[in-house]
């Protein structure tokens, strides 16, 4: 559970993000469009307005659109999951001020003004708020910011200018201001569930993917010794085999390495510690195999596919002569026979090692395993802690 809720967070977070990061992209062009908007309207009312003051009106709400634009672009660089809550409620303040300075505009309305000019005045009032509504409903406390002082100032036009008619004009404000907040509060919440759900289901993928990938391992990965089981070491063996027949490599050598006396060892020292044998064996095996050695899937060079039973499968260029393949086993031979200390205990391993080639003692991976067998317990027999190639004579 308490996984489930930082996840839940997580994903809240990015949905967060992505809001914040639409609410300041949609608002580019929602304030070159007011930049345009408050010229308009200083041209059709500068017949009737005082020129001093509607200039100074104008270059306020300008100069404040143009701030507002340089911080956009600013916040939309630095916009992270962690910053964007800061971000909306600065982008909020700025809102509420654009909002006031639109407001502003009922001083310059008139009775006695040309109706170009008092329509132009009452259209800024009511218009502006639902065309902020693209832009502003992704964060709706912008919203409500920018539009609150034209709602007001809307009220007030209808208390000083309703000449006798206050109270239907108030009805109808009221009306059209509530269906406003109705249209955004809906706009706003689907957009927030839209995108929280998106991040919820990307967030259900990757699970999924995570949870795949640990079948994955579970069913190609030998959970004690973190090499690959028996059914991923016969998988690379079949790829290595193909690319042998269609001669992309020139031979393979196949090691099977039994550890000596395993039984013996669990029944001395305990299990505990031959898994821990077990452990560092496969430790080593990982450490002294070669990349360029290797047959296919990287680092997985070696497999466990038995109790205490491992296979290396090389890749050779260039044909080798026998004593290359003698120093190549000999080397895996060194490498898992150095001391290993257990506890208060110094222990020795001894591994069996049996090695066969292909093409030359088989032409197919089983028969290829079979013979690698053969020579492991010709070496077992021999006593041990030692390597044996397997030899035709023999079969």
């Amino acid at each position: 559970m308490p996984d489930n809720k930082k996840r839940s967070e997580g994903y809240g977070r990015e949905a967060t993000r992505e809001l914040v990061a639409k609410l300041l992209k949609t608002s580019v062009p929602t304030m070159l469009v007011s930049l345009l908007a408050a010229l308009a309207t200083t041209s059709i009312l500068l017949s009737e307005s005082n020129r001093t003051q509607l200039s100074i009106w104008c270059s306020v709400v300008v100069l404040i659109s143009v701030v507002r634009l340089f911080q956009v672009w600013r916040w939309r660089n630095l916009l992270s999951p962690e910053n964007a809550i800061q971000i909306a409620r600065l982008y909020t303040l700025g809102a509420f001020i654009a909002g006031l300075s639109w407001s502003f505009i009922l001083y310059f309305y008139s009775p006695d003004d040309a109706q170009l000019s008092q329509l132009m005045v009452l259209v800024v009032l009511t218009c502006l708020p639902p065309a902020g509504l693209a832009a502003n409903t992704h964060w709706l406390p912008v919203f409500y910011a920018f539009s609150f002082p034209l709602w007001v100032a809307s009220i007030a036009w209808v208390i000083l200018f309703g000449e006798g008619k206050q109270f239907q004009l108030f009805i109808i404000t009221f009306a059209y201001i509530s269906l406003i907040i109705a249209v955004a509060f809906r706009t706003g919440e689907t957009l927030k569930q839209l995108i929280y759900e998106a991040y919820r289901n990307k967030e259900l993928v990757r699970e999924v993917r995570e949870a795949n990938d640990k079948l994955n391992l579970l069913a190609y990965e030998d959970p004690l010794t973190r090499l690959a089981n028996r059914r991923q070491f016969e998988e690379n063996a079949e790829e290595a085999m193909k690319l042998l027949k269609d001669m992309r490599i020139s031979e393979i050598v196949l090691l099977m390495i039994d550890v000596d006396n395993f039984k013996h060892i669990n029944d001395r020292l305990g299990h505990d510690a031959g898994d821990q044998l077990l452990k560092r064996i496969s430790s080593r095996m990982m450490e002294m195999s070669r990349h360029s050695e290797v047959v296919v899937q990287g680092q997985m060079n070696t497999a466990r596919i038995g109790g205490d039973e491992f296979a290396v499968m090389y890749c050779i260029d260039k044909k080798s002569a026998h004593s290359s393949i003698d120093k190549l086993a000999q080397r895996v031979l060194n490498a898992l026979s150095e001391a290993i200390d257990f506890e208060d205990e110094v222990f020795w391993p001894s591994v069996s090692i049996g090695v066969t080639r292909a093409p030359t003692h088989a032409t197919d991976f089983a028969h290829l395993r079979r013979h690698a067998d053969e020579a492991m317990y010709q070496a077992k027999k021999e006593g041990g802690n030692r390597v044996c190639i397997y030899q035709q004579s023999s079969s």
